[in-house]
């Protein structure tokens, strides 16, 4: 008896299973397994015959917001910086000062090593000036050198760049000059240094900039004495510093593209994308940049990453504030990463004026990538844009 109830009991449950496959799918279900309906396909620029273009250009930008203090020489690249420090003087040494009780013994500037570009076994050397034009950094680029006024004398000396703290000594006459400006406010005399690379220079060092902390930070040490009564050191944080960084384009050839920190150099490329039905669906578009790995010089601490933009004005190369940056990390001997939503974008606005190329570390170094451009006589090492994108029929 229960052997005929569980096979009757079995027999239902399979007719039941059968009379539900036996119901038509859902009207979705059908559209999907049509393959009439959807479309998969794939557009890959360096097999498609796809036209290509690429470009590079320098832009001159302030560095006021960078967290490095850049100078030195290498290629083409020439950096410096402006310094001025903050003097909140005790009244009883301003009192000693003004009365001649005081006197200077040293001043040395130091700053904490944060980044090199270049051999670190290549020459290295700086001076320093006297600056004596008002100066801001905000908005101090290269173009502004030509109204900066500085002494032609150098007021550094003893350089230790052994350390990770390099240190110059300054004048202790210029340092006195500084104070007493404190003491009498219509001196004016304190207008910072510049700090520029010597013409042996053959790399660029960076330094802590200023920041909100003091840790780190480059400082001024100096030390004063008041015979027979005491001998002090007196520490000085800076109340604006900015690095300026002058140069050319890098020497990459007709072929080649470039993106280089701090001068800035960026990439625009562009893409026909013209083949592209107007109602496809980006499932996904990745872009590949191939490296010229003997052109490409990296700093130390670098942000070791792409960032690319969509442009909407080719001509003024100003980007989309609209869509997020894309980034495009290392990838064997390339860099790649996603830029589905700006082809997306492309198609559906019909408007497609390419892509900023920019190194993701654009103000703190002098990083310089250089990729195979859309001119290169091999089609495969061209910059290659990948698309993956369905259609309905």
């Amino acid at each position: 008896m229960t052997i005929r109830l569980f096979l009757f009991l079995l027999s239902g449950i399979i007719v039941f299973q059968l009379s539900s496959c036996s119901d038509a799918p859902s009207n979705f279900g059908v559209d999907i397994l049509n393959s009439d309906f959807i479309v998969l396909d794939t557009l890959d620029t360096t097999k498609d015959s796809v036209a290509q273009t690429s470009s590079t250009f320098k832009t001159v930008i302030p560095l006021g917001a960078s967290q490095n203090l850049l100078v030195g020489k290498k290629d083409n690249v020439n950096a410096s910086f402006l310094i001025k420090f903050l003097f909140p003087l005790t009244d009883s040494i301003k009192t000693d000062i003004s009365s001649g009780a005081v006197t200077i013994i040293e001043a040395k500037v130091n700053l904490i090593n944060t980044y090199q570009f270049g051999d670190s076994s290549a020459a290295f050397d700086i001076t320093a000036h006297n600056v004596t034009s008002d100066w801001s950094s905000i908005g101090f680029t290269s173009d502004s050198l030509s109204n900066l006024f500085y002494d032609f004398a150098n007021v550094s000396s003893s350089l230790n760049i052994t350390d990770s703290i390099k240190t110059f000594n300054l004048d202790v006459n210029l340092v006195e000059a500084w104070f007493q400006s404190v003491i009498d406010t219509t001196l004016n005399n304190n207008k910072g240094l510049y700090v520029k690379s010597s013409s042996i220079s053959q790399r660029v060092l960076g330094f802590q900039a200023k920041t909100s902390f003091l840790i780190n930070q480059p400082e001024l040490q100096v030390i004063v004495n008041k015979p027979g009564v005491y001998t002090d050191t007196l520490t000085f944080f800076p109340e604006a510093d900015v690095s300026i960084i002058d140069g050319n384009l890098p020497a990459i050839g007709p072929e080649n593209i470039a993106l280089q920190s701090g001068i800035v150099v960026n990439s625009k490329l562009w893409f026909d994308i013209s083949s592209l039905p107007k109602n496809a669906i980006i499932n996904r578009a990745k872009l590949f940049l191939k490296t010229d790995s003997l052109l490409t010089i990296k700093g130390t601490n670098l942000i070791d990453a792409i960032s690319v933009s969509n442009i909407v004005d080719s001509s003024t190369k100003i980007i989309d504030s609209t869509l997020s940056q894309e980034i495009l990390l290392p990838d064997g001997n390339s860099y790649s990463g996603l830029v589905t939503t700006f082809v997306q974008t492309w198609l559906n606005t019909g408007k497609n004026e390419g892509m900023l190329l920019a190194p993701s570390g654009g103000i703190d170094g002098v990083d310089l990538f250089v990729f195979k451009g859309s001119k290169v006589t091999v089609f495969a090492d061209r910059p290659k844009l990948e698309i993956i994108y369905t259609t309905k029929k």
